[in-house]
This record gives C-alpha cells, structure tokens and sequence, in this order.
C-alpha cells in the first residue's frame, strides 16, 4: 500500500504467526517529514494492527515505539576462520534434531532481546514461539548448519547459520552462560566455519546483525575480525497506540 511518499508492505510470515495484519515500512534518505498522523493514516486504510518501521536513522515519530538498533556487521571469512582456529574444540557439535527441540526452548531463556521481546504488547509466549518458529524455518533449509553444543549429553549452545551468494551469515547464537559461554560460542563458531568449508561451498564474506543492547555478542565478533557496516532502527507502531 503507497500513502504518498510511504509505503507498507505486507509482512505475511509474523502475520500468520501472531493472528494479526502486520506491516512494514522502510524509511530511508529519501523520506522526510513523516509524522504519527501520517502512519496512522495508511496503517488504517491498509486495515493493518501493527506496523514494523525500519528506518536508517533515528527517528521520533509520535506512537512509534522504539524497540532497538540493530547493526550489520561484515568480515573477511578466511580471517575469522583463522582467528578461531587457534582454539580446540572442547564440547560436542552436533547438527539439531528433531527430538532436540524441546530443549531448544529452554535454552532460549538465556537469548538476548530482540525487537519483539522488547515490545510488551506481545506475550512472552508468543515471542519465544515465533522464535522457534524462525529456527525451524532457518534449520529445515540449512540442516547441517543448525548446530546444537552439548557437555556431557545436555544442550547448551546453539548456533543456527545459512550460506549463500559467498556470504556465510550467523543468524541466531545462544549459549548457558553458566556452562562457559566464551568456550562454547568459539566451539560453535569454529565448527560451523568447518562445516562451510568441508560442503565445498566458496565463501568469503562473514556476515551477522547484533542488537546494539547486545555489548557481549558485539565484542565477539569485532574480536574475530567483523566490522560494523550500517545501523538499522526499529519501532513498532500500533494502531491501538
């Protein structure tokens, strides 16, 4: 749907899943001077009860919620790969199954929050469901690459990654902090570089997006040779608002 300058466009997988009409809008440059009423309008005309904006700059727009920055981050893939080479893997790396499942959702308590956690308006249950709903869609693609760390036979880190167009991007790490988080993460990621390598896949670039309230992860990956490379703002608007 166009209002002038604005578009929304349709979200069909967060709208299925949450049993309401979702929308997006991306704001860039080239959009300026839009206000609450302006998003308003177009959110009803479109029928729509929640909007996702986007923007590449901070904005304040009267009933947008702020819900968190999230940065890309790029790295050269050989680099990385010897950056964590150095380290011996210690815990035991395995593809996720089936029956693996019902401890991916415990484990997902210890998952950083994201822009649907952070906005209250939605359940705690229907954040984590629709979490593992992502998983499953990312696993189901990229199987061998949707790994599971497990010490002496239970389930403490997760790492799901896909690999396409040269680029090998981490899409979702999750380790037990009270299981020796920097070992884990380094296990996680070593392996799944290894896993890349040996499908014959050619890679070089690494890629990855961390919420900015997510100082841990950031300082990882600037560790292993990743840079920030842009800043995408989120907000939630909702009609109700």
């Amino acid at each position: 749907m166009e209002h002038g300058s604005l578009t929304i466009l349709p979200n069909q997988f967060d709208s299925d899943f949450f049993n309401i009409k979702i929308g997006k809008i991306e704001i860039n440059d080239e959009i300026i001077g839009l206000s609450g009423k302006d998003i308003s309008r177009a959110v009803t005309e479109g029928n729509y009860a929640m909007v996702s904006i986007s923007s590449t700059y901070p904005i304040q727009i009267e009933g947008a919620l702020p819900v968190g920055e999230l940065i890309e981050l790029e790295g050269d893939f050989n680099a990385a790969k010897e950056n964590l080479s150095r380290f011996t893997i210690r815990s035991i790396i395995k593809p996720i199954r089936n029956e693996d499942w019902d401890e991916v959702s415990k484990l997902l308590r210890f998952a950083s929050e994201t822009r649907f956690s952070l906005d209250k308006t939605f359940s705690s249950k229907d954040v984590l469901n629709h979490k593992i709903k992502m998983l499953k869609h990312y696993a189901s693609f990229y199987p061998e690459l949707s790994l599971g760390a497990f010490i002496d036979g239970e389930l403490c880190g997760l790492l799901f990654c896909t690999n396409s167009n040269n680029k090998f991007h981490f899409y979702e790490v999750v380790v037990n902090p009270n299981k020796g988080m920097s070992i884990l993460t380094v296990d996680l990621f070593q392996f799944a570089l290894k896993q890349s390598i040996s499908s014959g896949v050619s890679l070089s670039t690494l890629n990855t997006k961390v919420y900015r309230h997510n100082p841990v992860s950031l300082s990882f990956f600037h560790r292993i040779g990743l840079r920030d490379k842009q800043s995408t703002f989120f907000y939630h608007f909702w009609q109700t608002l």
